[in-house]
């Protein structure tokens, strides 16, 4: 568990996290050894990370599963949805810019009944939007 600061607190068992309803935060960043006291992340993306949680309901009508730092120095986010689909972000931009062209993107290009095919959504471009559908089964 991380306090505010994004400093590790707690240890928590891989049966608290499976009960939790938070989400699971994973850093790809080589040689980053968790322990209590280790800043984990920096309090600026961790805020970032608090504003996506609790804005994604309302906006997309989606969950935060886990989030995935990708690098050392990226600003990043790989958020999975509670839909299985990615939302890539970048976290040195405002969220509402990009919520912005993620909304348009989803009332004009992707069907509501294509949501579920979808494999990313990606703003991290400013002013634009990319998104993916996950290949059918046996296609190539």
């Amino acid at each position: 568990a991380l306090d505010p600061d994004g400093v590790a607190f707690e240890d928590v068992s891989l049966e608290r996290v499976r009960q939790n309803t938070l989400p699971v935060l994973r850093d790809e960043r080589p040689e980053r050894d968790v322990t209590i006291g280790t800043r984990v992340v920096d309090a600026e993306l961790l805020s970032t990370l608090h504003d996506v949680i609790a804005m994604l309901p309302g906006r997309f009508h989606v969950t935060v599963k886990d989030v995935t730092i990708p690098a050392v120095g990226a600003r990043e986010l790989h958020i999975r949805t509670s839909e299985g689909w990615l939302l890539l972000l970048d976290s040195s931009r405002p969220l509402n810019d990009q919520f912005l062209v993620l909304e348009k993107l989803l009332t004009e290009e992707i069907r509501p009944e294509d949501r579920d095919s979808l494999e990313y959504l990606d703003a991290r471009v400013a002013g634009k939007a990319f998104y993916r559908f996950r290949s059918p089964r046996g296609a190539p």
